[in-house]
């Protein structure tokens, strides 16, 4: 997940929200709205056995009970990296809808001023 992703996703969700913004009854979706559509769609899952053949190759001479606790250890920093990148995904996300939907109704503005 980085920003290029996140400003792809806002350019989807504003692109299916069209008609919803053009008719002024579009609201952006929460921060916890967000986050939950996000973590169904960009959920990266631990791999314990992946880990646990790495740290065996790292260091040979550990036991299972040093493996286990490091792979332990590896886990709750994977879930605590995900959950703070989640977090700001989730931010970048919402930012750019609110940019997209702004630029949006400037455009519209100034072509009914024209226009109209």
């Amino acid at each position: 997940m980085n920003q290029s992703d996140a400003k792809n996703w806002a350019r989807q969700i504003v692109k299916s929200s069209m008609h919803e913004i053009l008719a002024g009854e579009y609201q952006v979706p929460s921060h916890m709205e967000m986050e939950a559509y996000i973590s169904a769609n960009f959920d990266e899952p631990f791999d314990e056995h992946k880990v646990r053949i790495q740290i065996r190759k790292l260091h040979p001479a550990w036991s299972e009970i040093e493996i286990s606790d490091e792979v332990e250890r590896r886990e709750r920093v994977h879930e605590r990296e995900n959950r703070n990148m989640l977090k700001w995904f989730t931010q970048s996300t919402i930012g750019e809808i609110e940019k997209l939907i702004k630029s949006l109704n400037q455009e519209i503005a100034k072509w009914k001023v024209k226009n109209l």
